[in-house]
């Protein structure tokens, strides 16, 4: 409910935005979209539900994206494991690998670089990179593209340039360039 861009939708949409479990009565007609919520509401119903809590706890899970993403372009994703020796081999190697702690969070939470093939702590996930660091936000609607997003520094930044991409380090996701 506090989301900028939930509000300017509802407003551009001329439509109400409800909370999943309060007192909102379900009507047929009534189109939901679901803005990020992975709880099932109290009066769920599948039709006119666009964006169902299963596809939001899939997108939110960085492993359960990772898997998925796998069985429909298995060549366009980073390097990622989640055995912890084949990611210290990959740092022994020489690869920039990083260690995700949390496999729901964002804004750069949980990401640790791994500098070093001793590390003792155990990561759920564990990703490589490999030649140029891109990172893209792509939206799908009904098995369809229709908006994507590159992560890029900041115009005008001054803040040195790091291997961790966040809003702290000035890297926001962008349209149009």
């Amino acid at each position: 409910m506090a989301s900028k861009s939930a509000k300017t939708l509802a407003n551009e949409l001329n439509t109400l935005r409800v909370f999943p479990d309060r007192n909102y009565i379900k009507k047929e007609d009534h189109l939901i979209i679901n803005w990020g919520c992975s709880r099932v509401p109290t009066w769920y119903i599948d039709e006119n539900f666009l964006n169902t809590p299963l596809s939001v706890a899939l997108a939110c899970n960085k492993l359960l994206t990772f898997n998925c993403l796998t069985r429909h372009i298995p060549n366009n994703l980073p390097f990622f494991t989640t055995i912890k020796e084949e990611a210290q081999e990959w740092v022994t190697s020489g690869s920039l690998v990083f260690g995700r702690g949390l496999l729901r969070g964002h804004g750069g939470r949980g990401i640790s670089l791994l500098t070093f093939p001793e590390w003792t702590n155990y990561f759920p996930l564990y990703t490589k990179n490999v030649g140029e660091h891109r990172e893209f936000r792509v939206h799908v609607l009904k098995n369809e593209i229709i908006h994507v997003q590159e992560k890029k520094k900041r115009d005008g930044s001054t803040i040195q340039e790091t291997n961790i991409r966040n809003h702290h380090f000035d890297y926001v996701f962008c349209i149009n360039n």
